[in-house]
């Protein structure tokens, strides 16, 4: 694994901290684990651009990688991809049921409660993201609901 594929960036209510290893990252995603409630995103800084898009002036973006929110034992977790669309995570072979209020914590900012479907154990979901740095894909053990 390349531990230094770029700047990491991870959002935590709404602030930005800059990460150079993936180690630093996951030691991040620990502490997080351990707070009872709350948000994060993980984001790749700056994507450099070549070639032709450099010589136009294209300025590089940052690259997604996931959101979750948590609540308690109950956590949403959404992968993307480049172009931001989302892969929301279903973990079938350990269904929870949170309660609406629950639901409604970790809906990532929609109106109303995030599916039920969609709603997983909070361990797994940071043991997904985990894994995730292991090669930079979503974990196949879960199943993805695709969006935009």
């Amino acid at each position: 694994m390349d531990d230094r594929a770029g700047d990491w960036i991870v959002e935590t209510n709404e602030v930005d901290r800059r990460f150079h290893t993936i180690g630093e990252v996951l030691g991040h995603l620990e502490g997080l684990e351990a707070q009872p409630s709350g948000q994060a995103s993980v984001r790749v800084a700056r994507v450099p651009v070549t070639g032709w898009k450099r010589f136009l002036g294209v300025v590089g973006q940052d690259s997604p990688c996931f959101a979750v929110e948590w609540d308690g034992p109950y956590a949403s977790l959404i992968f993307h991809d480049d172009a931001w669309s989302e892969y929301r995570a279903i973990d079938e072979s350990h269904p929870v049921q949170p309660t609406e209020d629950q639901r409604r914590r970790i809906a990532h900012g929609e109106l109303t409660p995030h599916p039920l479907e969609e709603c997983m154990d909070k361990a797994r979901a940071f043991t997904a993201m985990r894994e995730y740095f292991g090669g930079r894909a979503r974990p196949s053990w879960l199943k993805y609901r695709y969006i935009r």
